[in-house]
């Protein structure tokens, strides 16, 4: 079975109970990977409600209370999947560009959906990029997707490290 890990962000739970329209999209994508047999593991805050196994450092969204220190406990809600990476098959970020700092040190592949408010100056300088646009009945986003990956080794011994602009491949988002 392909294991997942969605990492969502920490401004509100997932799903929002209200605003938060990155967290519904990996609330949905989530839903529909564990209704196709997928073994999900979401990172997100802790009071999330999922079908996947949750996994948290945050009670509750950032948004929600201004105790937090944000760039600390994003730096810890980031680095915890990086931390689990050889657990999972696959990352799916939807962080936005900041994980991508952690991605070339593990050999888990990365795929990062963009979800509109970053620009193209968040893709590393090799990095090749492609526009794709959703038609919403109101409106029409534009999104830069990259997807920073390396092929999965097969075997610990043969693991390597690549740091060529062939690891940063464009996806399509939703």
């Amino acid at each position: 079975m392909t294991r997942v890990a969605m990492l969502a962000p920490i401004a509100w739970r997932t799903p929002p109970s209200g605003y938060g329209p990155w967290e519904q999209v990996v609330a949905t994508l989530t839903d529909a990977l564990i209704d196709l047999g997928v073994e999900v593991t979401l990172y997100a805050t802790g009071d999330s409600t999922t079908r996947a196994e949750l996994r948290s450092v945050v009670a509750h969204g950032y948004e929600e209370d201004p105790s937090y220190d944000v760039k600390v406990h994003e730096a810890l809600h980031i680095a915890r999947v990086f931390e689990e990476a050889d657990d999972q098959d696959i990352i799916h970020n939807h962080f936005d560009f900041l994980p991508l700092a952690w991605s070339r040190l593990v050999d888990t592949p990365v795929v990062t959906t963009i979800h509109g408010f970053s620009s193209p100056a968040s893709c590393p300088p090799t990095a090749p990029t492609t526009t794709a646009s959703t038609t919403w009945p109101s409106a029409t986003p534009t999104a830069t997707p990259v997807s920073p990956t390396r092929p999965r080794s097969t075997t610990a011994s043969t693991s390597t490290r690549s740091h060529s602009s062939r690891d940063l491949t464009p996806t399509a988002t939703s």
